[in-house]
C-alpha cells in the first residue's frame, strides 16, 4: 500500500512538470508568433510606403504616358476614350498644361469653340509652353478655314510635333464648308498616300462624297459611297465618334428609327454626347414612347432640349406648355408645330403669321433649289 501511494505521487508530480513545460512552450510559441506577425506587418507597411513614394515620384512619367494614350485615342476619332485618359492623367498630375492642351484639341475636333477658348486660357495660366499654345492656335485657324491653298497649309506648320494627318484633320472641315472640293480632294489623296489606314482620312472622304452628292457633282457613286466610306472608318476605328454620329443621322433621315435610336443611345450612354442625348429623346418621341423621352430629357436645360420638350408637349396635346416652350426657344424647324399649337389653342392671328412665315421660307427654298439645278445642268446660262 505505501509503495502504491508513493508511485501515484511520483506520477502526479511528473504529470504536473510535463504540463508546466508544455504551457511554457506554448507561451513561448505564441510570443514568437506575435513577434513574427508584427514583423510581417512592418514589412508590408514598409513596402507600401516605398511603392507610394515611387508612384509619387513617377507621377510626371505616368501622366505623360496617359496623355500619349489620350492622343492616340483622339487621333483614332474616339473622343470619349481620349477624354477619359486625359482625366486620369490629371488625377496624377493635377490640371497640367499638357492635359489642358489635350482637352483643347478634343474640343476643337468636336467643334466646341467656346470650350476650346476656355481651355486654352486655362492652359496658358497653367504655364503651357508658348510653342505648344501657338501650335494649337494654328490648328484652330486651320479648322476655322483660314487657309488659301495646299502650299499655305504645309507652310503654316513646320513643327515636327504635328503630323500631316493632324493638319489635314484640322483643315478639312473649313475647306468643305467653303465648298473648295478640288482642294479637299488633293488633301485627301495626299493623306491616303501617306496614311492609307487612317480612319479620319476615310471619314473626311465620306464627308466629301456626301457634299458632292448633295450638289449633284458626284459621278462615282452618290450616297452609297458615303455609307461605304463611313463603314470603312468604323472598321478601322470602331468607336470613331463622328462616323457613328453621321450614320445615326442617316438612319434617322431614312426613317430607320430603331437603328438610329440604338446608335444615338450608345453615343449618349458611352460617349456622354449631349447632342446624342437629345437625339435619343427625339427618336423615342417619334416612336411614340413619350414617357421614356421625358426621362431622357430630365436634367437637360439647353435650348435644344427645351425645343424637344415643346414638340413632346405638342404631340401629347399639352398645347399651352408647348406654346410656352416654343415662344422661348423655337427654331425654324419647330415653327409649323408652333403655329398648329397656337391654332388649336384658339390664337389664330399668331398662328396665321407663323404659317405665312413657314410658307414664304419654303417658297424661297424651292426657288433656290431650282436655280441651283439650272446652274448644274447648264453652267454657261446666266
Amino acid at each position: 500500500m505505501p509503495t502504491r501511494r508513493l508511485r501515484n505521487g511520483l506520477q502526479s508530480r511528473t504529470l504536473a512538470k510535463t504540463t508546466s513545460k508544455q504551457a511554457d512552450s506554448h507561451s513561448r510559441d505564441s510570443s514568437t508568433s506575435a513577434v513574427a506577425t508584427g514583423r510581417s506587418w512592418l514589412r508590408w507597411l514598409g513596402a507600401l510606403v516605398i511603392v507610394s513614394i515611387a508612384l509619387w515620384m513617377a507621377r510626371p512619367v505616368l501622366s505623360g504616358s496617359l496623355i500619349s494614350a489620350a492622343r492616340s485615342a483622339w487621333l483614332r476619332g474616339d473622343f470619349y476614350q481620349a477624354q477619359l485618359w486625359t482625366q486620369r492623367a490629371e488625377s496624377f498630375g493635377g490640371a497640367s498644361d499638357e492635359a489642358l492642351l489635350m482637352q483643347a484639341s478634343i474640343a476643337r475636333s468636336r467643334g466646341n469653340w467656346s470650350h476650346w477658348q476656355a481651355l486654352m486660357e486655362a492652359a496658358e495660366s497653367a504655364g503651357a509652353a508658348e510653342a505648344a499654345l501657338t501650335r494649337e492656335r494654328k490648328l484652330y485657324q486651320l479648322a476655322a478655314g483660314r487657309v488659301e491653298d495646299l502650299q499655305a497649309i504645309e507652310s503654316m506648320l513646320g513643327d515636327a510635333n504635328v503630323s500631316l494627318a493632324e493638319i489635314f484633320d484640322a483643315v478639312l472641315p473649313g475647306i468643305l464648308a467653303a465648298e473648295r472640293f478640288e482642294l479637299a480632294g488633293q488633301l485627301l489623296s495626299q493623306w491616303a498616300q501617306q496614311f492609307p489606314r487612317d480612319p479620319n482620312q476615310r471619314y473626311w472622304s465620306a464627308m466629301l462624297a456626301e457634299q458632292l452628292s448633295l450638289m449633284g457633282r458626284n459621278d462615282s457613286g452618290s450616297k452609297q459611297e458615303y455609307v461605304d466610306l463611313l463603314n470603312e472608318t468604323l472598321e478601322a476605328s470602331p468607336y470613331h465618334q463622328r462616323a457613328r454620329l453621321a450614320l445615326a443621322k442617316l438612319d434617322e433621315e431614312e426613317d430607320r428609327l430603331e437603328e438610329a435610336y440604338q446608335q444615338y443611345a450608345q453615343l449618349w450612354l458611352r460617349d456622354q454626347l449631349a447632342e446624342a442625348q437629345v437625339a435619343t429623346a427625339r427618336l423615342l418621341r417619334r416612336m411614340g414612347r413619350y414617357g421614356q423621352a421625358r426621362e431622357v430629357l430630365s436634367g437637360l436645360d439647353d435650348e435644344s432640349a427645351k425645343r424637344e420638350r415643346g414638340l413632346l408637349a405638342f404631340e401629347e396635346g399639352q398645347l399651352e406648355q408647348a406654346i410656352e416652350l416654343f415662344d422661348a426657344t423655337a427654331s425654324s424647324s419647330e415653327e409649323e408645330a408652333w403655329a398648329t399649337a397656337l391654332h388649336l389653342a384658339g390664337r389664330d392671328e399668331q398662328a396665321q403669321a407663323l404659317f405665312d412665315k413657314v410658307a414664304n421660307r419654303r417658297e424661297h427654298q424651292h426657288g433656290q433649289e431650282e436655280q441651283n439645278n439650272r446652274v448644274l445642268s447648264d453652267p454657261l446660262t446666266p
